[in-house]
């Protein structure tokens, strides 16, 4: 919509001459994004709608070099990691409102870096401490990439505060239940 509005003062789709033309006019709104610093996602999905909602519209040859060369000089956004600081802060929140096992799977995560989904798989029977008590292994079973793989993967825990805070949190739990109540 945002494209035709641009192109024609209206979102409705007008009658194109050509496929050539199409190119052209997407191509010519690329740019315009371009120079006016709008998201270069807006690209993407501007010519992925306009492929999908004009039948015929497949081949748009100009456009995707210039959205190509977009993405060769604009580097993806990625979120910036989180510090140590930020991670005890959320981790000492939870504490405070009563969810010392979800804190517990924050700092574990962290530590790990175990995504959701993996963290929140990991039971009491996945824990296992070194005779020292100043590390852990944890079993993470068949994860994604350990399926395509297929072989189990494993963390190490060596942050003695962690490993200490996970044998004490493990204590009370039965081997199948979560480190996170669910």
């Amino acid at each position: 919509a945002r494209f035709f509005q641009w192109a024609f003062g209206s979102s409705e789709c007008p009658s194109i001459s050509s496929y050539v033309r199409l190119d052209q006019l997407c191509s010519e709104y690329i740019e315009q994004l371009w120079r006016e610093g709008e998201p270069k996602g807006w690209a993407s999905t501007t010519l992925a709608a306009v492929q999908h909602f004009i039948p015929g519209a497949r081949h748009l040859p100009s456009a995707w070099r210039l959205k190509s060369a977009w993405d060769k000089h604009e580097l993806p956004e990625r979120a910036p990691p989180l510090s140590v600081a930020v991670v005890l802060v959320i981790a000492g929140v939870m504490i405070s409102v009563g969810h010392p096992r979800s804190a517990l799977a924050v700092a574990l995560a962290f530590h790990g870096l175990l995504p959701t989904g993996e963290v929140l798989a990991v039971r009491k029977r996945d824990a296992t401490f070194a005779r020292t008590g100043k590390s852990a292994v944890i079993n993470l079973r068949m994860t994604k990439s350990g399926q395509r793989l297929n072989h189990h993967e494993m963390v190490s825990v060596d942050d003695a505060l962690l490993v200490q805070w996970l044998s004490k949190a493990l204590r009370e739990l039965l081997p199948g239940d979560p480190i996170v109540a669910q």
